[in-house]
């Protein structure tokens, strides 16, 4: 409980109240002229923030060897919906960058907390000026974020074309960091997984 709590602070600190406080004291300096790029700048710091954490523990030996079971994770997954049988040979030759994995999801959603305070801002500009309430405000828009997100994870995992590729773009770059080539071991435990949770009847499959 203690340490959800503190998550959920330092998540809150990190992402809402932090680029919103770094962009009243970079405007401050800059006499007033970034008003405009309020939300340009906070989105872009947030990414920045998000990039150096999955840089930073990307580094531990432990967390190296998740992003790795990541990576057995989505070539199971990739092999399951090619339809072909779940085999250790069959997985390996995947593909390790998945468009709705969970990395492309978080890095969508900070993208379009981007548009969604935009038009915030635009609708309600004194917020800029009460940044206790404006951190507030953003709080309770995070499921708003997290929907769109959502679906628009949901639609490049089922449609292919210039849009959706646009879109999950981001994800797949990030997913460098996060998704590791797997060996073997963790590929048998990967499809181990995967075999528990297919559903007995197709057509109950939600991927």
């Amino acid at each position: 409980i203690v340490a959800t709590v503190l998550a959920v602070i330092l998540s809150i600190g990190l992402f809402i109240y932090l680029p919103s406080l770094a962009f009243k004291g970079v405007n401050y300096l800059a006499g007033g002229v970034l008003s405009p790029y309020q939300s340009l700048f906070e989105g872009i710091l947030k990414i920045t923030i998000f990039l150096g954490y999955m840089l930073a523990v990307s580094l531990m030996k432990d967390i190296d060897r998740v992003f790795r079971y990541h990576g057995a994770e989505h070539k199971t997954i990739f092999c399951y919906e090619a339809g072909e049988e779940l085999t250790v040979e069959n997985v390996r030759s995947k593909g390790r960058f998945h468009p709705r994995c969970g990395t492309s999801f978080m890095i969508l959603m900070l993208i379009v907390s981007i548009f969604v305070t935009f038009i915030l801002d635009a609708i309600v500009p004194f917020l800029k000026e009460v940044l206790w309430l404006r951190t507030i405000i953003k709080l309770f828009l995070v499921p708003l974020i997290c929907g769109i997100g959502y679906e628009l994870i949901k639609i490049c995992g089922k449609h292919d074309n210039i849009v959706t590729r646009i879109i999950a773009a981001p994800g797949l770059w990030i997913q460098r960091i996060t998704v590791k080539e797997p060996d073997d071991s963790m590929i048998e435990i990967a499809i181990a997984a995967m075999k528990e949770v297919i559903p007995e009847n197709e057509e109950e499959a939600t991927w």
